[in-house]
């Protein structure tokens, strides 16, 4: 049954009631997807690594990583030479309730101390998590430019 024009007008201020619930201007809330822009990312691994490599990075893949708090096993991937975990979730239900049990500095995850020996930064989009040890400005320009801001983890860019 198609929606009338006063329903379109109650379901359009209900999604911006939504999207303005809990925002700040400053980022995105926890697990909200970027802008659909050009080379914008779907939902798969694949189509990660395709932005990446639209965006001329030179892309790695570098086997697989356990992370059981996390729920299972993911991807590492080496990007301009940086290390990256990425976690592909049957759906974005799943992956948002995976990010959701990150601290806010990305040391915890559930109950779990990581330990990591360099800065975590973590984003979610989508049905992925992604996760990038270090600090290389270019690599989280890259990241952020994909993703969207981070979700968790050490000071993002300015």
């Amino acid at each position: 049954m198609p929606i009338s024009i006063s329903g379109r007008r109650i379901l359009a201020a209900l999604a911006l009631a939504q999207s303005l619930a809990g925002c700040s201007a400053a980022a995105p809330s926890r697990g909200e997807e970027p802008p659909n822009g050009a080379g914008a990312p779907g939902e798969t691994f694949q189509d990660f690594l395709d932005a990446l490599q639209v965006r001329r990075a030179d892309v790695e893949l570098a086997g697989t990583v356990a992370q059981p708090a996390l729920g299972g096993e993911g991807a590492r991937v080496i990007m301009n030479g940086e290390p990256l975990q990425v976690f592909e979730y049957a759906s974005r239900e799943e992956a948002r309730g995976a990010s959701a049990e990150i601290s806010p500095d990305g040391a915890l995850v559930g109950e779990t101390a990581m330990g990591w020996t360099d800065p975590p930064h973590w984003f979610q989009h989508g049905r992925l998590l992604v996760l990038y040890l270090g600090g290389e400005k270019q690599a989280l320009m890259l990241l952020q430019d994909i993703l969207g801001h981070q979700i968790a983890g050490a000071n993002s860019l300015p």
